[in-house]
């Protein structure tokens, strides 16, 4: 298997080989440890530029707190998705979000206007998910207003292994839980080893 260059395809974690697993931002993430400038205002930024994503482009209210305890996140039973961005320019790194599948789902069906009846396939919905890290990158990066521009990488969506929690994402915790009708995105940014 290697690394799809479009959209429309999730990867299972477990189904990578070493290499591949290689090419995937770390399934654990400590936001300190990268080389991203680590300002509150950069911190603030990205927490705005995911609100305003979700509200304007899905038309959600949302609601962000701190992380606290991962492991005390309401229970979800269906799978996760993991979607990650890199960008580079003047400085290199990822953002990153993690979202159930069914909040994925209902997301997607949001965003293409379909109706509860119709399907949605994993196509639709991993390319939601792409968008929704890539329009989260882009709409913080374009925030920090820096003469050199960011180029930014396809994203690539992750299905995360059964039984994965969100405890599992972060060692020091996301920069925020975001809860959008009682389900949770955890989203981060972490800068390039």
């Amino acid at each position: 298997m290697s690394l799809p260059n479009c959209l429309n395809h999730v990867l299972r974690r477990d189904e990578l080989n070493a290499l591949e697993k290689k090419m995937l931002p770390p399934m654990r993430v400590n936001p300190s440890a990268g080389r991203l400038p680590r300002r509150v205002k950069d911190d603030e930024r990205l927490r705005q530029a995911t609100v305003s994503v979700l509200e304007t482009m899905f038309y959600r209210a949302v609601e962000v707190s701190q992380p606290g305890n991962l492991a005390e996140l309401w229970a979800v039973k269906d799978c996760w998705l993991h979607s990650s961005v890199t960008f580079s320019g003047a400085f290199r790194g990822s953002v990153v979000c993690w979202l159930p599948e069914t909040l994925a789902e209902a997301l997607t069906r949001d965003f293409l206007g379909l109706s509860e009846e119709e399907t949605v396939d994993e196509g639709q919905r991993t390319d939601l998910v792409a968008e929704l890290s890539n329009m989260i990158c882009g709409r913080w990066l374009s925030t920090l207003q820096h003469p050199i521009p960011f180029e930014l990488t396809y994203p690539v969506v992750v299905e995360e292994p059964e039984g994965w929690c969100p405890s599992d994402a972060f060692l020091h915790g996301p920069e925020f839980v975001i809860n959008v009708d009682g389900e949770a995105i955890l989203v981060g940014a972490i800068g390039e080893r």
